[in-house]
């Protein structure tokens, strides 16, 4: 930030006028530790998420041909055909070898359905069941995941569109997920893996009661809606990438993430304060000064960034450099 500062009293006017200056005499008054404000050039080697998207890219395969019509066969090799397929239709053998379904892929709730070999959708993904892959997944419509989804070691989804994780009780993500689209997400996602995504990422209700997430995207990514109103903070290991904007609210939320955040400009809105009844949210003033009561804590976890879990790019190398330590 360069030239001056300003700041508003408690009920800022509509003009500028009214503003008084705002500087590190002041900034006692806002931060537990005061920052230090200075011209800086840094230079930081970003992740090219979308290049690692399209490095990952499948497609349908050009020999296999589904005629339009709602039959349903294998072959000798244990290979499925269909063209709209439920898990119904099915049936609740496993599928030895690959799916292959022309259009779309219902697996409906109550239902489950097993591939031991590749699933490729042509068109849309549904999971309100539960849906087991052992080999890679290729969507090539958009994915409305909000049942069980469990991957194989090593492997990896591929999505050609938007993708939605909606009260999904686990996504059980063993390796890597690449949506070429956007990502909407709330509920459960239990993963040791990374989510890469080409454009934005809106997520609520996040959780990730066992496992590391890695989300990684070339848009923006916004946090919100996140353990709505309680008094006790939802803690989640995360680290968050965006190469645009990084918002995450803590007033109505409270959220503690062990991690890591990046982006190109971030923002943290958080207040210190309680809930009445678990609707009425009740702030403190003048705030209180123990940053633990912050509805927004980010700590910083140096062993996951320079040791990561599967998942993170380590292509680039990570470096960390310490660059000021003093307090005015």
């Amino acid at each position: 930030m360069k030239g001056r500062y300003y700041e508003a009293g408690q009920h800022p006017a509509r003009t500028f006028d009214s503003w008084k200056p705002f500087g590190p005499e002041s900034f006692s008054r806002y931060f537990s530790v005061a920052p230090v404000v200075k011209n800086r050039q840094l230079t930081v080697d970003k992740i090219n998420v979308g290049d690692m998207i399209t490095a990952k890219l499948l497609g349908w395969p050009e020999n296999i041909k589904i005629n339009s019509n709602y039959s349903y066969n294998t072959d000798k090799y244990g290979n499925a055909f269909g063209y709209d397929v439920t898990a119904s239709q099915v049936g609740s053998q496993p599928i030895k070898g690959n799916l292959y379904v022309g259009d779309d892929l219902i697996v409906g709730e109550n239902k489950s359905l097993t591939v031991n070999g590749d699933l490729y959708v042509k068109d849309d993904l549904t999971v309100k069941g539960n849906l087991t892959v052992k080999g890679k997944i290729y969507v090539g419509g958009y994915a409305d995941l909000n049942g069980v989804l469990s991957t194989g070691a090593d492997k990896y989804i591929y999505i050609a569109g938007n993708a939605t994780l909606s009260d999904v009780s686990a996504l059980n993500l063993n390796g890597v997920m690449y949506v070429n689209g956007s990502l909407t997400s709330s509920g459960d996602v239990n993963t040791n893996g990374s989510i890469y995504v080409r454009g934005d990422a809106d997520v609520e209700n996040f959780s990730n009661s066992s496992g590391t997430l890695i989300l990684l995207c070339d848009g923006n990514i916004q946090l919100a809606n996140n353990n709505l109103y309680k008094d006790r903070p939802k803690v989640i290991d995360a680290y968050l990438y965006s190469n645009r904007d990084l918002f995450i609210y803590g007033i109505g939320s409270n959220l503690k993430i062990n991690g890591g955040i990046y982006g190109n400009t971030i923002g943290l809105s958080a207040s210190r304060g309680w809930t009445e009844n678990g609707l009425i949210l009740k702030f403190q003033y003048p705030q209180p000064a123990d940053p633990a009561k912050s509805r927004l804590t980010v700590n910083f976890k140096k062993d996951m960034i320079l040791n990561p879990p599967k998942g993170i790019p380590t292509v680039n190398k990570v470096t960390l450099k310490e660059i000021n330590t003093s307090v005015q």
